[in-house]
């Protein structure tokens, strides 16, 4: 993938220099329509709420997944709390046109859809555990 691995970061970890990166790709996620995004100040995330405290659903026009839209700027906001996406249409776009970009030149996901039984234990356990028997005859792969 261009320009997506190959800096060096020593001296940004060891002397505390400016980071060659500028963009970080966070996650692309086809199966359930999730994707994260960095640049310079902006992180843009789709599809999932990124903290509790956030409300369930927001919406920018133009936003071609029709799924949750966040922007913060993380300099002035590290803590995620601020959704600045319906004020900044144009870096949403622009942030979304990279996940584009980054998506169209990934290998295909190889994961399959979420095990709905597997979803209701998560979410009312509040954690993952196996809910299928142990069967050493199969191997899933």
């Amino acid at each position: 993938l261009p320009d997506l691995d190959g800096y060096n970061m020593w001296d940004a970890l060891i002397e505390n220099k400016t980071s060659p990166r500028s963009e970080i790709l966070h996650n692309i996620d086809p199966i359930s329509k999730n994707s994260a995004i960095r640049n310079g100040k902006w992180k843009l995330i789709q599809g999932v709420s990124p903290a509790p405290w956030y409300p369930v659903y927001t919406t920018v026009e133009n936003n071609n997944t029709g799924d949750q839209v966040y922007l913060f700027d993380i300099e002035a906001d590290p803590t995620e709390h601020n959704n600045q996406a319906a004020n900044n249409s144009d870096i949403v776009q622009q942030l979304q046109a990279k996940i584009q970009q980054y998506e169209a030149n990934m290998v295909p996901a190889q994961n399959s859809a979420p095990d709905p039984n597997a979803e209701e234990l998560i979410t009312s356990m509040g954690y993952w555990y196996s809910w299928q028997e142990n069967n050493t005859d199969t191997i899933i792969v």
